[in-house]
């Protein structure tokens, strides 16, 4: 009885130990995984008014994490064709000129607005630029902790 009584116990530790073991190598998707957010957010185009001297581009931004998140969202690099020009302004929404946007945490989508204007001269007046269109403003969006892969959204602009 006693010889029983301790090989039950052993026996019982040993399918404790291997549970045990089964558990830590098998991870589950819990909530707060999810939330870590590995996927990156999306950036798409909704519309555009153009102007004169400028184009405002209406954007959608879509959070494609489980909890509300802040996103850096900026102009990365300027077009190159059919001429290149570096003195190109931005904003988006009403924030500063030539700056990345911060946003507030928030979940599921969220309009942006994003203002590109023709490059200007010392007086500040836009710039008589070669008529076309201009390929392409690449906009990029991330978290703004950085932990996930950049969205890219390549914009045109046409001069007429």
């Amino acid at each position: 009885m006693k010889k029983a009584f301790l090989f039950g116990i052993i026996a019982f530790s040993l399918i404790g130990i291997v549970v045990i073991v089964y558990a830590v190598g098998t991870q589950t998707i819990t909530k707060s995984d999810a939330s870590s957010c590995q996927t990156p957010p999306k950036m798409v185009l909704e519309s555009t008014n153009k102007y004169e001297a400028m184009t405002i581009y209406n954007l959608k931004l879509i959070n494609t994490c489980d909890s509300a998140e802040k996103f850096m969202i900026k102009v990365a690099k300027f077009p190159n064709s059919p001429e290149k020009h570096d003195n190109w302004t931005w904003k988006f929404k009403d924030s500063e000129w030539d700056t990345a946007l911060i946003t507030a945490p928030l979940t599921g989508t969220s309009d942006i607005t994003l203002t590109i204007q023709q490059p200007v001269d010392s007086e500040g007046l836009p710039k008589n630029i070669e008529k076309g269109i201009y390929q392409f403003f690449e906009i990029e969006t991330e978290l703004e902790k950085g932990r996930t892969e950049k969205d890219k959204l390549d914009l045109i602009y046409s001069v007429k």
